[in-house]
């Protein structure tokens, strides 16, 4: 892996509808490619980023809904947060995540979801 910046920081807002998961799966592996990841380690990132998004779309009305993607490179660790009004549905794709990133942590509330996946 090839080092990045001291720090590095980027956001994605994408209304919540599936049409969207491209461009988050193209986001989440352009984050990673700028701080340095293989592309076994892009590929990872990406694919958690996605699910965590994915599962998140699964568990609610989507009308004027949005999902914010936010990602931060500091210390050597890339870490994104996903957060949205709606609520995740947890299965298969929360195992997928458990297998792509390094730590994931979801905290769910009444406002909606976040997501933290750190890689």
């Amino acid at each position: 892996m090839v080092q990045a910046a001291t720090t590095y920081e980027q956001e994605l807002c994408i209304a919540a509808d599936c049409s969207e998961l491209e461009r988050v799966r193209s986001f989440a592996a352009a984050v990673a490619a700028h701080c340095g990841f293989d592309r076994r380690a892009r590929f990872q990132a990406m694919t958690a980023v996605h699910e965590a998004v994915a599962c998140q779309l699964n568990g609610g009305t989507l009308r004027r809904r949005s999902v914010s993607v936010r990602a931060l490179w500091s210390g050597g660790c890339l870490t994104f947060w996903i957060r949205s009004q709606l609520q995740l549905e947890p299965g298969l794709g929360t195992q997928i995540m458990r297998l792509c990133a390094r730590d994931v942590y979801i905290l769910p509330g009444q406002g909606g979801t976040t997501v933290r996946l750190s890689f």
